[in-house]
């Protein structure tokens, strides 16, 4: 079994100790032995491992490790959620079998390799297929596992999904297409009646610049005087 044991200047030693007794030869006990392992390095390392599990299974972003052959050696609580497939079902497996991916932006898995052979990582926007076929685009940060002699023995991916803002963000490029293409002037302002918006209809209809107004409050650019009995306070 394990023990603790001390040494004379008292630090702490963890051991692997075998005991076994020593007899005569009628068979009388005159004694024991006792052979000790030295294995607290061993039992370090198993303390910082399970320290190192508990951190990725706790994080909101998946991780995922593969060897240098692309066989998943981790896949965490987060990329189970994501994806959809339990790590049961996937440690083993070549990644491009279970998570088909596409560079987004123009990158390519080329560039990736440079990166991280120049700059150590790679992070870009990939789009993967979920286990029930739906499309996630997620920002990805790559980087390679190295040996205690600084060889590459995998990679590992932390990756997080941004799906939803990429869809908020495709609505609102749209929503500026379609407000720089009405032929009526549009423009927004804030809680303090600053410009928060000002389309090419309302700088040809006034003379001023989206650059020149966006920030300023309303008033001071455009003074305005309401006709027919009208009034701020009705608007």
């Amino acid at each position: 079994g394990e023990v603790l044991d001390k040494r004379k200047d008292g630090t702490e030693v963890i051991v692997e100790a075998c005991i076994s007794l020593l007899r005569n030869e009628k068979g009388e006990i005159i004694g024991g032995v006792c052979i000790k392992r030295d294995v607290t390095e061993q039992k370090l390392i198993e303390r910082q491992l399970r320290y190192q599990a508990q951190l990725l299974e706790n994080v909101s972003d998946a991780v995922i490790a593969i060897d240098n052959d692309y066989r998943i050696t981790a896949w965490n609580t987060a990329a189970e959620k994501l994806y959809g497939w339990t790590a049961a079902e996937v440690l083993g497996k070549k990644l491009y079998q279970v998570l088909p991916t596409t560079y987004l932006n123009g990158a390519s898995e080329q560039d990736a390799v440079k990166a991280m052979q120049s700059a150590g990582k790679w992070v870009g926007e990939v789009a993967q297929k979920r286990k029930d076929g739906t499309e996630v685009i997620v920002e990805a940060c790559v980087s390679p596992l190295l040996s205690e002699k600084g060889e590459v023995t995998g990679l590992v991916s932390i990756n997080r999904d941004i799906t939803e803002q990429k869809q908020i963000e495709r609505q609102l490029r749209y929503q500026a297409q379609l407000l720089e293409n009405v032929s009526d002037a549009v423009m927004a302002v804030d809680n303090d009646t600053r410009v928060t918006a000002w389309n090419t209809a309302a700088e040809k209809l006034y003379g001023w610049t989206a650059a020149e107004v966006l920030g300023k409050n309303l008033y001071q650019v455009l003074p305005t005087t309401y006709l027919n009995g009208a009034s701020e306070q009705d608007a």
